[in-house]
């Protein structure tokens, strides 16, 4: 007796991207203190996560998008790692965080003859 094939099962497959994070955009030399906002161009297959030295992420963790506080001033590193269950991409930007200008004192000289 021959094998009798039934009718195929068909079901979507979904093919995911391998992540490729591509660049930051962002300001690469600012002032202590200051708050800016870093982005990546997004894909809905991925999750993000940004990682800050030298500052703090205020909003945006998890997004295409976050908004950083910097501390002190110094060089420091803005990275960002996209993933999903295929893999993990990171990039990564310098960052110049200079200190914050002092207020200056006007001192009055006098001379003496």
């Amino acid at each position: 007796n021959p094998a009798t094939i039934g009718n195929p099962i068909t079901s979507p497959i979904t093919i995911l991207p391998r992540p490729n994070v591509g660049s930051i955009s962002g300001s690469s030399s600012l002032c202590a203190g200051t708050t800016t906002t870093y982005t990546v161009t997004t894909n809905p297959a991925f999750q993000y996560q940004w990682i800050v030295s030298g500052g703090v992420v205020v909003t945006g963790q998890g997004t295409g998008s976050a908004q950083v506080q910097w501390g002190a001033p110094g060089n420091h590193q803005v990275a960002v790692v996209e993933s999903n269950s295929c893999g993990t991409d990171t990039a990564f930007l310098a960052v110049l965080v200079e200190g914050t200008p002092s207020a200056s004192t006007k001192t009055d000289r006098k001379s003496t003859r």
